[in-house]
């Protein structure tokens, strides 16, 4: 149903979704949302809220929908369109939507007659261009591109409290799956979930209330609380939405840390009392007093913040014509489709321009370093690699960015596409000058991007550190160049934009730069940002102790032999080049070498990697080589080589014994 809805969306609004190269379209990416047909299910029982689902207390407001609604509609057979119907103020029956013109003139939906435009028998929702500019007026970075979008905009529903000794209603949407009739297959189908949230912190995810538009001033943020317990008027929380064996379903509520995957449906459950001000529309006026006899209508807006990846709307920045700032869709596997933001995913076509394919078709070099984990539908950088180039910490040191791939206008034409930084925790007190970052190469080797301070030299191979900025004009927000000397500041955010052409060296697609392979529109990206500069990699060294050796014949010495800087493990063969001079035994691994006789020779110590059982020797074992020389020699004669007596020793020895002759002489 939501690849639908979508797709209507879209249809509708072809004509204002390419505005400018350079700005978002008014109304792209976001997307509709039902409420859930199950109520919160499951965790303490909170008494101060009443829980409602689709099928009994909650409705949707529509005159289209007439089955939902808990009132009957003969009283309002007069009314022309829904727009009639969200205004009526009827004390005879009881009746009090009560819709303020600030809120019926943005939202769509209806019968179609109404203000706001559109056509949906369910109901209403915000609209699209007033639900993009709103919540691009509350975060400095929301994830609302047209491939990445996070803006929702959930029906506007009813919630009866009459009756229940309650006045506050605990109404339940669905995070990453729709809750209307499909709602159980897109519970429990990993397929069928949205996977616009993967690899979202919970704590990223907001809630508002809208009443009027991006300049009204008055959208209220729901506070996010983690547990039942603390759920009240104004609040919600994020839970996991599971079944057990038994088919029971029920709602583990998340705290901010927890991170939103694919394996599992989520929902928001947000609270909302009676007659509260500017909540509940339904509350009577002017001569009539007292409660609003328990109906709830409330429209809210949903969004994420800190997407992967973001569209660039850089302030002030003019681009050569061939230079377009762009999205650049994720892929989810090595050799899969780049991730769309429902349904699947595998679809190869780009959603917003027919028949043009979206290529994942990286060089075979570039997926040899990539982690087939597949983090949140992702495709990331091995740690292994990252230690090749030199990061031995890449937690600390390196942020990954995930592999993506964007789209061009035209063959050979440039792109720029940008990055968040998610966790800037690292980098807070560093300079903009202590970042590098890197286009992976292959196995062994990472390509610097050049840094970039100004529109005029985003050229292929740059890079740029972006920072959020308020346009004056709409007070939407936009990103502004950083200079090299600037600081990273705590609670900052911050992007990093690349620069890549089509067919270009920054192009990490298959194929030579000519117009039959890599000039197709299609520009491959697959980066990191590194915190300082790596250390190079020690090389693993085969190490032979002794290095050298001096003997007789006859004598021996015992060899070892080592693979340092290396985890794996290896075979030690040894030989000896004169065995005339020097053998090598091995016994029960222990290596002698024996000297025969006087002479040179070389002992050579090959190590091999051992391979695991079944893996063939064709798969390139590590092999390293070291010889050692040995020198077997006799020790001088004692007496020189003519076997006479040496004057050295022998003239002390005689002046001893001749001493007595010299005295019985003297006397």
């Amino acid at each position: 149903m939501l690849k639908k809805l979508c797709a209507v969306m879209l249809f509708v609004f072809v004509a204002t979704l390419f505005v400018s190269s350079a700005v978002f379209a008014a109304d792209e990416g976001t997307f509709k949302r039902s409420a859930d047909t199950i109520a919160l299910q499951g965790g303490t029982t909170p008494t101060h809220v009443k829980r409602v689902n689709i099928t009994g207390a909650l409705q949707y407001v529509s005159k289209d929908k007439s089955s939902y609604d808990k009132r009957t509609l003969t009283n309002f057979t007069n009314m022309s369109n829904d727009f009639a119907y969200l205004q009526v103020w009827n004390p005879d029956v009881g009746l009090f939507y009560n819709f303020p013109d600030e809120v019926t003139g943005i939202l769509a939906g209806g019968s179609g007659n109404q203000l706001g435009g559109g056509v949906d028998p369910i109901g209403f929702t915000v609209s699209p261009d007033h639900a993009s500019r709103i919540v691009r007026s509350l975060s400095t970075n929301p994830a609302d591109a047209s491939g990445d979008s996070t803006v929702g905009r959930p029906f506007v529903v009813s919630a009866d409290v009459l009756g229940s000794g309650i006045t506050t209603a605990a109404i339940p949407f669905g995070l990453n799956y729709n809750g209307a009739a499909d709602a159980d297959s897109n519970r429990t189908s990993v397929d069928a979930r949205d996977r616009r949230f993967a690899g979202f912190s919970v704590s990223d995810i907001k809630l508002v209330k809208v009443y009027g538009d991006a300049e009204s001033g008055k959208q209220i943020h729901f506070e996010r609380v983690d547990s039942l317990e603390a759920l009240t008027h104004g609040k919600f929380v994020v839970t996991r939405h599971a079944s057990n064996a038994s088919a029971v379903w029920s709602d583990t509520v998340l705290t901010g840390t927890a991170v939103i995957d694919t394996a599992s449906a989520y929902r928001i459950i947000y609270a909302v009392k009676d007659d509260v001000e500017n909540f509940d529309f339904t509350k009577p006026t002017g001569s009539l007093t007292g409660s609003s006899v328990g109906v709830i209508v409330d429209p809210v807006l949903l969004f994420a913040e800190r997407p992967y990846v973001k569209t660039p709307v850089i302030a002030g920045a003019t681009f050569q014509n061939t230079v377009q700032q762009v999205y650049a869709w994720r892929i989810r596997t090595k050799d899969g489709h780049p991730m769309m933001t429902s349904g699947t995913g595998v679809a190869g076509a780009n959603p917003l321009r027919a028949g043009v394919t979206i290529s994942n078709d990286f060089r075979a070099d570039v997926k040899d370093t990539f982690d087939t984990t597949y983090a949140y539908d992702m495709v990331w950088i091995k740690d292994s690699v990252l230690n090749t180039y030199g990061y031995d910490t890449p937690a600390t040191q390196v942020v990954k960015f995930p592999a993506a791939i964007a789209q061009v206008a035209n063959a050979q034409d440039t792109a720029i596409m940008m990055y968040t930084i998610r966790d800037v925790t690292n980098f807070v007190g560093k300079k903009v000058s202590d970042v590098s970052v890197f286009r992976v190469d292959d196995m062994s080797t990472a390509v610097p991007f050049e840094f970039a301070a100004a529109a005029a030299d985003m050229v292929d191979g740059r890079y740029a550190i972006l920072t959020p900025t308020v346009n004056a004009a709409n007070g939407t927000h936009q990103q502004k160049f950083m200079a090299a000397t600037d600081t990273f500041e705590e609670g900052g955010v911050y992007f990093v934009a690349l620069v890549a052409k089509d067919g270009g060296a920054f192009d990490l697609q298959q194929g030579a730069q000519d117009v039959n392979s890599k000039n197709d529109r299609n520009v491959h990206f697959f980066a990191f940002a590194a915190i300082g500069s790596g250390t190079p990699p020690v090389e693993p060294e085969l190490v032979v102790t002794p290095a050298s050796a001096s003997m007789k014949p006859g004598e021996s010495q015992e060899f070892t032999a080592e693979v340092k800087n290396s985890d794996k493990e290896f075979d030690f063969a040894w030989t000896s080049d004169n065995e005339d001079v020097a053998t090598v035994e091995v016994v029960e691994g222990v290596v002698t070498v024996l000297a025969n006789k006087v002479g040179e020779a070389k002992i050579k110590c090959v190590a091999t990697e051992k391979l695991p059982a079944g893996v063939v020797a064709a798969e390139d074992p590590e092999v390293y080589e070291k010889e050692v020389a040995v020198t077997v020699a006799q020790d001088a004669p004692s007496g020189g080589s003519s076997g006479g007596c040496s004057v050295g020793g022998f003239a002390p020895a005689t002046l001893l014994l001749l001493a007595p002759l010299f005295l019985l002489l003297k006397k």
